[in-house]
């Protein structure tokens, strides 16, 4: 059992989440579909490098399969309650040695978000809410994407409504390598209920949306469940998006790699990308 899955803890007594705290940077997991922070390599090699480097480690489970939206509330929810937690007050004594800082003075605690998968679509929600909500006390640094998936639902809609899918009794037999049956059972309601995370284009970009980030996109040149050729446009959106042109959105090809890019060396790339991360940031 990993120290992941021995320290996990219920958020609104349902949602599993891991969290230490270190420093002023955390490190935020989120897995992708029906996937796991407490088994997944990415998140163990992840964590151990969040430790090594001292600084935060935050990662949770989704839970239910009612919508998309409701995987996007529940990350946001861990997030604030675990970085918004109001400090223990002060003694009268250690107030009058140190006055107290005002709120819009503080610097505020830096997230560097790693989403595989379709987590990099719930990573840009949560970018988007902290944004708009929270920016004075939360930055998103930055976002790594390993293997990841944007605007799912309309391909997953498309795939489930054609010919030759099997729909059974109101769920949807989508075949996946990863799954011990050979398909994934997903419910056709959740598909029809789901929503994609919205990309900003070039149009409708503004202060709630706009990419003040950059972005890393480590993909598999061999990914069949997120072939190559859909993450071009999605990264012109979001290039769209980018506030000045330090917000870079860089593409990192694996020759050999596939979607769940577990491998030792997806990890040792995973780790060339991390490092250039606590280099820019403050633990």
């Amino acid at each position: 059992m990993s120290a992941l899955q021995q320290q996990c803890r219920l958020h609104a007594g349902k949602i599993p989440f891991f969290h230490e705290a270190r420093g002023s940077t955390t490190f935020c997991f989120i897995p992708g579909f029906r996937s796991s922070f407490q088994a997944s390599k990415k998140s163990l090699f992840l964590y151990d490098y969040a430790r090594q480097q001292g600084v935060g480690f935050l990662a949770w489970d989704p839970q239910g399969e009612h919508s998309i939206e409701d995987w996007c509330q529940q990350g946001y929810d861990v997030v604030k309650a675990q970085l918004l937690q109001q400090p223990a007050p002060l003694s009268s004594s250690s107030m009058q040695q140190e006055p107290l800082e005002p709120p819009e003075a503080r610097k505020p605690h830096q997230l560097v978000l790693v989403g595989s998968s379709m987590g990099a679509m719930l990573a840009l929600d949560l970018a988007q809410r902290l944004r708009r909500h929270h920016r004075r006390e939360i930055r998103v640094a930055g976002l790594i994407a390993l293997g990841g998936a944007l605007q799912v639902v309309d391909r997953w809609r498309d795939e489930m409504h054609a010919p030759d899918a099997v729909v059974r009794d109101g769920f949807w037999l989508r075949p996946s390598q990863y799954a011990s049956e050979g398909y994934y059972k997903i419910a056709t309601a959740f598909v029809d209920r789901s929503k994609d995370v919205l990309l900003p284009s070039k149009e409708d970009v503004n202060d709630h949306n706009a990419i003040d980030f950059a972005i890393d996109w480590l993909h598999g040149a061999q990914d069949h469940d997120v072939p190559l050729f859909l993450v071009s446009p999605w990264l012109a959106r979001l290039r769209a998006a980018q506030v000045t042109s330090d917000d870079a959105v860089r593409l990192h090809l694996v020759a050999d790699g596939d979607h769940r890019l577990s491998r030792p060396q997806d990890l040792q790339r995973l780790g060339q990308l991390l490092r250039t991360w606590t280099e820019h940031t403050d633990a």
